[in-house]
């Protein structure tokens, strides 16, 4: 792993108290930042938005990151996290704030040509913006979910799932206008989904189970209630196995390994603290193995070992709550998006 190039830990302040985060980061915040070895010098302030950072992905090409939250979509370098303003951007951010209100998610499709942001108004609707990636040209707009849009994910390049607080999941194209497939069997809100195979749906929700969908018939094939809590997230490992593996996060403090196409529970641990956003690395040694990256409701970041269920490395972020998570696909390090518009880069300590 390479040395950060930003060499000298970071320091937030939002008030006159100082909060020090013990790790190599760097920071752009809704308010300021200071270098940690002259706490005095003037503060530089730069993309002001006080609201959280809702969701973050990184670009095809791995080299610019885009954020949403209710002030709006933006672009940022990676990895020197510098905002880039482009009229193209300024004009996406308004038709979403205009469209979707509350951004909660936002991702590329498998051919890297299209950028899908969702969200809505709670108890209200649900909406999904399609936009041409990358000149920011609308292509599609949805509002067939009746309460927020949590998440989607593709199956393809062409067809489309978004999850709702309704408690309904939609299939549908992307691009072109139809009516949805509804997936139907939450009794609450489903708050994620992901694709374990080119079989199956899995989707986790607030009655705190996850459901297991067969994409030829549409049809719930199992239902996995292990989790005694909401669940906050679910993730597919990036290697490839037979029958495929998945990672889900939930309230009750667990973070759970399944084989979920043959309702399996693999092995699971207890967190310190409230697991909200989980997501893969993948070590490149002579044999490709994964970590887990769990963001937690206490500002931490734990790392655990699939192979055990152990967590092996706790990282402070000095956030009081991290509401975002991205893992860069080649550098081993992270980003997390807080409650003030915080976005940091962490570099990730992977030795066990």
């Amino acid at each position: 792993m390479s040395s950060s190039p930003y060499a000298a830990p970071v320091v937030i302040s939002d008030s006159a108290t100082h909060r020090f985060m013990p790790i190599t980061l760097a920071v752009i915040t809704a308010t300021a930042f200071f270098w940690m070895d002259n706490p005095e010098s003037a503060a530089s302030e730069q993309n002001v938005t006080e609201t959280p950072i809702l969701s973050l992905v990184f670009t095809p090409d791995a080299d610019n990151l885009i954020a949403i939250s209710q002030a709006g979509l933006k672009v940022y370098r990676w990895p020197s996290l510098d905002l880039i303003n482009r009229h193209e951007v300024e004009a996406a951010s308004e038709l979403v704030l205009d469209k979707v209100e509350t951004p909660h998610a936002v991702t590329f499709s498998p051919l890297s040509n299209v950028l899908t942001i969702a969200g809505g108004i709670a108890s209200q609707n649900g909406a999904v913006v399609s936009l041409s990636w990358p000149d920011f040209q609308p292509l599609q707009y949805s509002l067939s979910h009746r309460d927020s849009v949590m998440e989607t994910r593709w199956l393809d390049g062409k067809h489309l799932v978004s999850a709702s607080m309704d408690g309904e999941i939609h299939i549908r194209e992307a691009i072109n206008p139809s009516s949805p497939t509804k997936l139907t069997g939450h009794s609450k809100g489903v708050t994620s989904i992901c694709v374990a195979d080119d079989q199956h749906l899995i989707s986790g929700g607030v009655d705190s189970t996850l459901r297991v969908w067969n994409l030829e018939t549409y049809k719930l094939e199992r239902t996995l209630n292990q989790h005694s809590g909401v669940i906050t997230d679910l993730a597919p490992s990036p290697l490839p196995s037979t029958p495929p593996i998945i990672a889900s996060a939930s309230e009750d403090h667990s973070v759970r390994f399944w084989q979920p196409t043959i309702g399996r529970l693999i092995r699971f641990t207890k967190l310190n603290s409230m697991p909200l956003i989980i997501a893969w690395v993948v070590k490149e040694d002579r044999d490709p193995t994964t970590l887990l990256v769990a963001a937690c409701s206490d500002g931490t970041l734990q790392i655990i070992d699939p192979q055990n269920a152990t967590v092996i490395k706790q990282m402070e972020t000095g956030l009081e709550r991290i509401f975002s998570l991205a893992i860069h696909p080649s550098d081993y390090s992270a980003v997390v998006g807080g409650d003030r518009g915080q976005i940091m880069r962490i570099e990730l300590d992977l030795s066990k």
